[in-house]
């Protein structure tokens, strides 16, 4: 409502140099100061009104108002750099080889069809390529167990 009161009294588009009377000058003065107070009292009011109502829901195990911020309009909007800032990050280990570490359980030779090579072409070395591949085959085990009768004690 303070809002209300401050944008009709700036539409009345008060001239007070029109007003002659000094005493009626100064009293309006003085009158359009202490509603502008009184509108700037009342805002306070209501926000820390509303800042007990907040918690007094937090006490009562509910939610109080969200607060939401301004947009930003410039530049990028997006909340990544806050999300995972840069510098928060840990630093990335040194990556390794592990080819030098498996062992080749058997090898193929690949050969080139020499008739496709240029005649001044010279064997250098071989190029050594590890494809890592997983085999699943049975192994089913039939256990033979030794078993003995004893006629005389009749057991197996």
């Amino acid at each position: 409502m303070s809002a209300e009161i401050l944008d009709t009294i700036r539409q009345l588009h008060i001239d007070l140099d029109s007003i002659t009377d000094p005493v009626t000058r100064t009293s309006i003065i003085l009158l359009l100061n202490l509603i502008e107070q009184l509108a700037q009292e009342n805002q306070d009011f209501k926000e820390q009104i509303q800042t007990l109502k907040d918690e007094i829901n937090r006490l009562k195990g509910e939610q109080g108002r969200p607060s939401i911020r301004p947009q930003k309009k410039d530049g990028d909007i997006s909340s990544e750099d806050e999300r995972n800032p840069k510098n928060n990050r840990p630093p990335k280990k040194p990556r390794t080889l592990k080819k030098t570490n498996i062992v080749a359980n058997r090898e193929v030779m690949r050969c080139v069809d020499k008739d496709k090579l240029p005649e001044d072409a010279i064997f250098k070395e071989y190029d050594t390529v590890i494809i890592q591949d997983i085999k699943l085959t049975p192994d089913n085990i039939a256990f033979k167990h030794e078993v003995y009768y004893s006629p005389s004690e009749r057991i197996v």
